[in-house]
């Protein structure tokens, strides 16, 4: 468990490194089609999985403490294993022609690894707003 200083730090360079690689990965530079060593595997897909699991552990680092921090570390396991499952899903690297119910899951699974830590970060947020908007007895 990292200090509350190095969360910090932390939190700060896990958005900036999400921000870049989403940047990267919307503007659709080259090199994200360059397939890595790693069995193939483009580099498009780690920069996702890079997304996914900087988001995550960025919720996880700031729901210590707090009852979000079950739930944020469901969704870091769950990022953890997005790459994997989804090359299960699609049966090839390149994540293309799933047959449709494979489709419909990892459109699900995405959309819940993918919108699952902003929820916690904004419930978060609203958290702290609350508890500082309180008067005080």
């Amino acid at each position: 468990m990292p200090t509350q200083a190095a969360t910090r730090i932390l939190i700060p360079i896990i958005f900036l490194a999400t921000i870049a690689l989403a940047a990267a990965l919307f503007s659709g530079v080259d090199w994200l089609g360059r397939e890595t060593p790693v069995f193939g595997i483009p580099v498009g897909q780690f920069v996702t999985w890079g997304i996914v699991g900087g988001l995550c552990l960025a919720a996880w680092l700031l729901a210590a403490g707090t009852r979000l921090r079950l739930a944020s570390s469901i969704l870091l396991v769950l990022a953890a294993a997005w790459l994997p499952v989804s090359i299960a899903l699609f049966g090839n690297v390149f994540l293309s022609n799933a047959a449709d119910p494979q489709l419909r899951i990892w459109l699900i699974y995405t959309g819940f690894v993918a919108l699952g830590p902003i929820l916690v970060l904004l419930a978060l947020v609203m958290a702290a707003i609350w508890t500082r908007s309180r008067p005080r007895r």
